[in-house]
């Protein structure tokens, strides 16, 4: 007799009305979970193989839920697979994990960047937008982060260790 799967690691959200709120109810079961076993951060990951194989493309999905400390959950998406006009795409490039600190003065992002060195990341910001991009010898990634204030583009600090990229932000003061 097969085994029943826990319901936290099997969560499918498709585009149908009737699976939308399977998919809720699967993520509001996820939270739940989450807060009985005194959980703050769950990551659940994917890989669909064999999509191209003259370039060796791989579709990586995957989301990550936070609880914050009053409780509220937060949900990001990574990988490299979008949605687009209603169907799915396999883009070249991954969308990297990133976590946003609104600090008092400024604002810390941390960004996951593995299998890339620093001389191959760009960073570019335009107004309250921040775009990253890099290459890696395996990996692509890129991603454009819409920030919660405005910033002074003047006066940004950036740090690349063992696949982590800190970038420090300062508010632009009113």
């Amino acid at each position: 007799m097969a085994k029943k799967k826990d319901s936290t690691e099997d969560i499918n959200i498709n585009i149908g009305f009737a699976d939308l709120f399977k998919g809720i109810g699967s993520l509001i079961n996820l939270v739940s979970n989450m807060c009985d076993e005194g959980k703050t951060e769950i990551t659940r990951t994917g890989e669909i193989s064999g999509l191209d194989k003259d370039k060796g493309l791989r579709g990586i999905y995957g989301f990550t839920v936070k609880l914050g400390a009053n409780g509220s959950p937060s949900l990001q998406s990574f990988g490299n697979i979008r949605k687009k006009e209603n169907r799915l795409t396999v883009q070249e490039a991954r969308e990297p994990i990133v976590d946003i600190f609104d600090e008092d003065d400024g604002l810390l992002l941390i960004v996951e960047l593995p299998g890339v060195i620093e001389a191959n990341i760009n960073l570019e910001i335009k107004d309250d937008i921040v775009i990253i991009s890099a290459d890696g010898k395996e990996r692509k990634y890129a991603k454009e982060i819409l920030l919660p204030c405005s910033i002074n583009p003047d006066d940004v600090k950036s740090v690349y260790r063992s696949g982590i990229l800190e970038i420090k932000l300062s508010k632009v003061r009113n």
